[in-house]
């Protein structure tokens, strides 16, 4: 497989961005422009982790929890009002399937978090944050 890319398309305008990845899952735009790309690597390599770019003022870099990096696998993300970024991500053990980047740290889900399969991520006009999966929640908040 070839580097996907990421266009920006603005009216008849359109624009390649240094973003180039492995195979890219999912992305989002926050509030201030900031791009967010999941680069999915685990089909070509077992070595290298997915990774997250960030494309903000014409440069493109990764961030991905520091503690975690060999053991994260990022699949969905989502950016809320406050620009923080919603991760959902494959685990292994006990780690958390939720993780949020406030710009500067990651934080993990909360112990009581039940452990979901979260296969899409929404924020509405409050800033509620929305998780989808294929998991039913019982009343109280157990899986």
């Amino acid at each position: 497989m070839n580097q996907q890319k990421v266009v920006y398309v603005s009216g008849n305008d359109w624009e390649t961005l240094p973003i180039q990845g492995y195979y890219l899952m999912d992305m989002d735009v926050d509030l201030n422009g900031n791009v967010y790309v999941v680069d999915d690597t685990g089909l070509s390599s077992t070595i290298m982790p997915n990774r997250i770019y960030r494309y903000s003022d014409g440069t493109c870099t990764y961030i991905i929890p520091e503690e975690s990096c060999p053991d994260i696998y990022p699949h969905r993300l989502k950016s809320d009002l406050r620009n923080y970024l919603w991760l959902a991500k494959f685990s292994f053990g006990n780690e958390k399937n939720l993780m949020v980047y406030d710009g500067k740290t990651w934080h993990k889900a909360p112990g009581d978090f039940p452990d979901l399969q979260i296969n899409c991520i929404s924020v509405d006009k409050n800033n509620n944050i929305w998780l989808g999966t294929s998991e039913i929640i019982l009343p109280g908040g157990t899986a």
